[in-house]
């Protein structure tokens, strides 16, 4: 793709993200001041680009991210990945897309660990497994009807003593 031909071509500052991230709208103002063509020099010859990974999810899995947003500088060729876990000011991107990549570790996404499985509603409340789920419900089912006995009673007492209060006066 488009990002691939790039950093064939050029070190490349990437920022992943998504749409509705509060993290990455906070940041899209540096970003935009970073990434402008006028005030790229002082970038040392550094690319600056973005990936939308709500609309290029199989780039945004190759490189396992799994957070927004995620900022990844390529060496020109993509051999070497360098991830930016600095501030996200402009200096501070300024400063890592020039020279300060230089003194982070090495991104390597097949290292990343996989993301944890995805649990239903009921899993997160601990009723995933179907002995639990079925004694919670035999259990509701249970309390439904002693309530329903028990209101039955009740309403039916109120009933009495009203009929006789009537009599009475």
């Amino acid at each position: 793709g488009q990002l691939d031909e790039t950093v064939r071509h050029h070190r490349t500052f990437v920022m992943f993200f998504a749409p509705w991230c509060g993290h990455c709208k906070r940041m899209k103002g540096a970003w935009d001041k970073l990434a402008d063509p006028n005030a790229s020099s002082r970038l040392d010859g550094t690319k600056v680009a973005r990936v939308d990974c709500t609309r290029h999810a199989s780039v945004c899995t190759k490189y396992a991210v799994r957070s927004f947003p995620s900022l990844l500088l390529f060496d020109k060729g993509g051999k070497k990945i360098r991830k930016h876990t600095g501030g996200r000011d402009l200096d501070s991107l300024a400063a890592f897309a020039r020279s300060g990549y230089k003194q982070a570790p090495e991104y390597d996404p097949a290292k990343v660990p996989p993301p944890p499985p995805r649990r239903s509603m009921l899993g997160q409340l601990g009723l995933g497994n179907s002995f639990m789920t079925v004694f919670l419900g035999v259990l509701l089912l249970l309390l439904l009807g002693i309530c329903s006995c028990a209101c039955r009673a009740h309403f039916a007492r109120v009933g009495e003593e009203e009929e006789k209060q009537t009599k009475q006066d």
